[in-house]
């Protein structure tokens, strides 16, 4: 399979699924025919970006616009407690818990509108918060923080 078209098939997965969206629940919906590691090691891609998944998504994104549509923004928390910390995983405040706790942080955006008395989404953009600033906290342990969002 060349890779643009996994690419596709990747992204028309996003917009068709109605609830979490995973690497491997795509490869179980095409018999497991795709093993899901392909398309983990797809998006790992340097060129696999923002750039890319947008240019995938614009067209669909502009057909479901109009002055109802709403941009969606969720952050999400996917605990890593036995990772080692990086610029990606580190320690976020995770609302759900109360807590901060070690893990990756994402922010995903995701349009919706009502279309033909149907509600539409699609996802059009994604970013993973990386912590790069270093500062030493209250118990003397070297910590991570993000200053802004690039």
């Amino acid at each position: 399979m060349k890779r643009r078209d996994g690419f596709e098939l990747y992204t028309d997965y996003l917009i068709a699924s109605r609830g979490q969206a995973t690497s491997t629940g795509l490869s179980a919906s095409l018999d497991n025919q795709i093993p899901h590691d392909y398309f983990s090691d797809l998006l790992k891609q340097p060129d696999m970006d923002q750039k890319a998944f947008w240019k995938e998504v614009k067209s669909f994104a502009r057909s479901i616009e109009g002055e109802e549509a709403v941009l969606s923004i969720d952050d999400c928390i996917v605990h890593k407690p036995h990772s080692s910390e990086n610029d990606i995983v580190a320690y976020h405040f995770d609302h759900t818990v109360g807590k901060a706790v070690k893990g990756i942080n994402s922010l995903n955006f995701l349009l919706s509108n009502t279309v033909e008395g149907q509600t539409v989404n699609c996802p059009v953009a994604y970013e993973i918060v990386h912590k790069t600033v270093k500062y030493i906290g209250f118990t003397e342990k070297v910590k991570t923080t993000r200053l802004s969002v690039d």
